[in-house]
């Protein structure tokens, strides 16, 4: 197959577009094969913005490895509870329909325990009434509970 260009007024510019429309045909040869078609003239910048591109890159990445270990350290109430559940073999989930003062009502094994997460508290149902408790008072009243 080939390729002319009728009406070239000088034999400078017929050169040139016979360059560009070449590089192009190749580059769609490249694309249809598969491979790696890089822009004409990218190569030659490409020292110039790989300096900029490269500092912005690594400071994303620096920035979303930041977030990431944010986001691991911090748990909620909610999910510390569960995780110290589990550690025990116990059950921790909500009782439908079940609220006191606004809050949702959990089952911690056989207890009942609301989670007050603004101020991070976390109360045990007791013959007296709700009481604040720590995770190893809430296992000891489970075990307490089952014997």
């Amino acid at each position: 197959m080939v390729f002319g260009l009728e009406g070239t007024s000088s034999e400078g510019a017929s050169c040139n577009s016979n360059y560009q429309l070449s590089r192009g045909i190749e580059m769609m040869y490249q694309a249809v094969e598969g491979l790696d078609v890089v822009q004409p003239g990218l190569e030659e910048n490409i020292v110039y913005f790989s300096i900029p591109e490269q500092r912005q890159f690594e400071a994303q990445q620096k920035a979303e490895t930041q977030q990431a270990s944010f986001s691991m350290d911090y748990m909620s109430v909610k999910e510390v509870i569960e995780a110290h559940a589990q550690e025990h073999g116990l059950l921790f989930k909500p009782k439908p329909c079940r609220r006191h003062d606004g809050h949702q009502i959990y089952a911690f094994g056989n207890l009942s325990v609301i989670i007050d997460a603004l101020n991070q508290k976390l109360y045990a149902q007791t013959v007296e009434g709700w009481s604040l408790v720590s995770f190893q008072d809430l296992v000891d009243k489970q075990h307490s509970s089952i014997s």
